[in-house]
């Protein structure tokens, strides 16, 4: 909600919930390293790993636009989703008070945080506790994070997968305006 105001939120949320992320982290190192149960799921970890799949799936949506400007910031914004950074999206396509992106923005990484929290919960997926930089894809992350678990990376990229779909419909709408835009502006030019 923060970013899509213009509010960088997660520097404003990382910098409350940074120490309690840090107690979590410890925690759940010494349930780990004693052969217990991780007693926190939805850490620091946990979000970088497995909810904030980075903009890479509305970044793929763009390099197969028809919109020139949308495929140009898709190729610009490729290597750096990868790794998790997600501003030359947040502020070039925009998300930023855009009212079309904000439902899939919201209730999609929503979706994908409640789908992860249960899938762990019940014990299909270990939870994370290891730290890995945050820059490292979702998937890879989600590896060395839950120390060496497959069922990880599969959860990590299937919510990349989920996302390709939840912002689909929506990027969709938003690229007709864009192309009927383009059209007009090509026309007016030919004029």
């Amino acid at each position: 909600l923060l970013w899509f105001v213009g509010i960088h939120g997660t520097n404003v949320v990382t910098s409350v919930m940074q120490p309690i992320w840090l107690d979590m982290l410890g925690s759940n190192i010494a349930a780990a390293e004693a052969g217990e149960v991780i007693p926190y799921i939805a850490s620091e970890q946990f979000l970088n790993y497995f909810v904030r799949v980075s903009m890479l799936p509305l970044v793929i949506l763009m390099l197969l636009s028809a919109v020139k400007r949308y495929k140009t910031l898709g190729k610009l914004a490729l290597a750096p989703s990868i790794f998790n950074i997600a501003e030359p999206v947040i502020f070039g396509l925009p998300i930023i008070l855009n009212p079309i992106l904000f439902i899939p923005w919201v209730f999609g990484y929503l979706l994908i945080f409640v789908l992860s929290y249960v899938v762990i919960a019940i014990g299909l997926v270990p939870a994370p506790y290891i730290m890995v930089p945050w820059t490292t894809p979702g998937p890879i992350g989600a590896y060395l994070g839950t120390g060496g678990s497959w069922a990880a990376v599969l959860l990590s990229t299937l919510n990349y997968v989920i996302m390709f779909f939840i912002w689909l419909p929506f990027y969709r709408i938003m690229e007709r305006q864009a192309l009927k835009e383009q059209r007009k502006n090509e026309q007016e030019s030919n004029a």
